[in-house]
């Protein structure tokens, strides 16, 4: 159960060894946690249980860390540890997931790493071309480089129609590869 304490109070506790002052710290920023994990867009990039795990691994670091020499309150302190130790694990999960989207959205991985015929034949079966067009973006632009200017330039098109249809063939090409079982 919470009890109206002073945090310096629950501090000096614990680094005295008292086990019930440190279960009520964490009780005490548990509900700030849960509330900054709410009222933010963390939800969409981490679990509610590994963001919370962060977070006290943070109320952990402060509670030996904080020193009243750095005249702020230690719910300042914390909030601070929280907001950085966050930020660099959305930054790195940004960066993973960055990384990882852009093997199965770049084409050129299927040719230059390996070259995994099973993966684009597989691709090839599941691809519905509506036209020649559509075809010839898919084999030319996508898997051999061709710029999209020189297509339009053959079909006699204008470069914003074939663009249109370039686009739609890459998000095929990305919902196979994220829907398939390959």
């Amino acid at each position: 159960m919470y009890y109206p304490a002073n945090d310096n109070e629950l501090l000096y506790l614990i680094k005295d060894g008292n086990e019930a002052a440190k279960r009520t710290l964490y009780s005490k920023y548990e509900y700030l946690i849960a509330k900054i994990y709410r009222e933010s867009s963390y939800w969409r990039t981490t679990v509610f249980s590994d963001f919370k795990q962060e977070c006290l691994m943070c109320l952990e670091q402060a509670i030996y860390s904080f020193q009243e020499k750095y005249k702020v309150t230690f719910l300042s302190y914390v909030l601070l540890l929280i907001r950085r130790r966050v930020f660099k694990l959305l930054r790195k999960n940004e960066l993973f997931l960055k990384e990882r989207n852009t093997q199965y959205v770049e084409p050129e991985f299927f040719l230059t790493k390996g070259e995994n015929p099973f993966l684009l034949k597989s691709i090839i079966l599941q691809m519905e071309f509506e036209d020649e067009l559509e075809r010839d973006l898919f084999f030319n632009c996508l898997l051999q480089n061709v710029k999209i200017t020189q297509i339009a330039q053959i079909y006699g098109l204008n470069y914003q129609s074939v663009y249109l249809k370039y686009k739609k063939i890459k998000d095929k090409v990305e919902n196979i590869l994220t829907n398939s079982k390959v």
